[in-house]
């Protein structure tokens, strides 16, 4: 896991946690399709959906991830170039 993973949000929430989320809405969905009273062909062209929905949603996970680290390493950069202010012995 990186540390941009593991970053908390301004609600608490870290990057990790919110993906768990989604990726819990997801399969309450599909159980939720599956068990609904559509019939098989409905209930298979609408999971089919559902998973081209959830590889899009990864697929954006994966570069907000990727965007949200290279802020995180700028971030780092920027404070460890910072003037440092000298302790008093």
């Amino acid at each position: 896991m990186s540390v941009s993973q593991n970053m908390q949000r301004p609600n608490g929430l870290s990057e990790l946690e919110i993906l768990r989320t989604v990726t819990t809405g997801f399969a309450a969905f599909g159980n939720a399709v599956r068990a609904s009273a559509i019939s098989d062909a409905q209930k298979s062209r609408v999971l089919a959906e559902l998973a081209d929905a959830s590889n899009r949603m990864m697929d954006a996970t994966n570069a907000y991830l990727f965007a949200l680290g290279e802020a995180h390493k700028a971030m780092d950069a920027k404070a460890a170039n910072a003037p440092q202010l000298k302790i008093a012995d």
